[in-house]
């Protein structure tokens, strides 16, 4: 596979400002004493959001084939069920769905033990999970896996058991954390080294498709004198663009994307009657994924509590979050060295 340089995005005219990475990862790395020691140098965005490819049957291990990845930032089950997978190109761009064997397996059990006396065989290449979209679950035995039941020789795990599926290999989740969901692809780099920090991809702070979704929050908040139109017409912008051929179609999304059994849908293009605070931060999810901005958004807009109570099935659980979350803490080395004296954000 060809090591990707980097310089492919240089010139990107989507990117407004990005931090740049050389091709050559060493000259990347960052020692300084305020910094954390980086023995590779270059980005870490492919390892830092969960899944992985390390307990898929016929794996290498630890292998560049799939790369690093981590349960550093897990995404939540509400994310996956914002997209149209039929319609919105992002859901292929950001997850993978389907994960293949990399080495032959020779009388594999399946697990959990449907049959216990079955044994298959897997070739290099066979398709070993399949996480079906959200809006599309198998229902026959014809279409699950055999570690169900079905008749698939691969695992198929449909949306509302992301987190609690698993693959045909001693009942390992399908993704290796938390117990199956589909890969987060976004940053995927093929050909760089296995491990951290060796990514070499430009990172992306600001691009044009955020200005045009933070005009529609604008006119939204009441501001006049958009070139373009309406809110509306900003916000569909990008959303055609992520459409690609499927521009000016009706995509839906989950109407309640926190629900996990409900399969109601509902449409996510903007009109100048539905446009809104909730719609516009709902595309921001979808194009911004793991892209720095989020708590900002939800500080900024005031929604902080109420969505990450809705959409976080584990800080709504554990009741971590709270108004303190507002403010991030000060660090202590800047207390300790401002004059006159600052204090800590109440709650720290």
């Amino acid at each position: 596979m060809t090591q990707y340089t980097g310089a492919q995005n240089d010139k990107n005219p989507e990117i407004v400002f990005a931090v740049q990475y050389n091709p050559d990862v060493i000259t990347n790395k960052t020692d300084a004493a305020f910094l954390p020691v980086d023995a590779a140098g270059g980005n870490n965005l492919h390892s830092v959001f969960g899944g992985g490819g390390e307990s898929f049957p016929g794996s290498k291990g630890r292998t560049s084939d799939y790369n690093r990845s981590q349960p550093i930032y897990t995404l939540g089950p509400a994310i996956y069920r914002m997209y149209d997978p039929a319609l919105d190109s992002r859901y292929d761009d950001n997850f993978l769905d389907i994960a293949y064997a990399l080495l032959p397996v020779s009388n594999l059990k399946p697990l959990p033990m449907v049959n216990p006396d079955l044994k298959i065989n897997i070739n290099a290449g066979d398709t070993v999970v399949y996480f079906r979209p959200w809006n599309n679950p198998a229902t026959s035995p014809d279409e699950r896996g055999i570690d169900v039941g079905g008749t698939r020789h691969y695992s198929v795990v449909n949306g509302d058991e992301w987190g609690g599926g698993y693959n045909i290999v001693n009942g390992v989740g399908a993704s290796g954390f938390p117990a199956g969901e589909p890969h987060m692809w976004k940053f995927r780099q093929p050909g760089i080294p296995y491990g951290d920090a060796f990514g070499t991809f430009n990172e992306s702070i600001f691009r044009s498709a955020e200005a045009y979704l933070i005009a529609a929050e604008a006119i939204v908040k009441g501001a006049t004198g958009g070139k373009l139109g309406g809110a509306d017409v900003y916000y569909n912008k990008v959303l055609d663009r992520a459409l690609g051929v499927n521009a000016g179609s009706d995509p839906k999304g989950a109407k309640n994307p926190e629900n996990i059994k409900s399969l109601d849908a509902v449409s996510y293009r903007a009109t100048s009657g539905n446009i809104s605070i909730d719609l516009i931060l709902d595309e921001r999810a979808r194009e911004l994924l793991g892209e720095y901005d989020r708590w900002f958004d939800l500080k900024r807009t005031g929604k902080l509590i109420e969505r990450v109570k809705k959409f976080n099935p584990w800080a709504a659980k554990s009741n971590s979050i709270s108004e303190i979350h507002y403010l991030r803490p000060i660090p202590q080395s800047e207390i300790d060295l401002s004059f006159p004296k600052m204090t800590q954000n109440t709650g720290y």
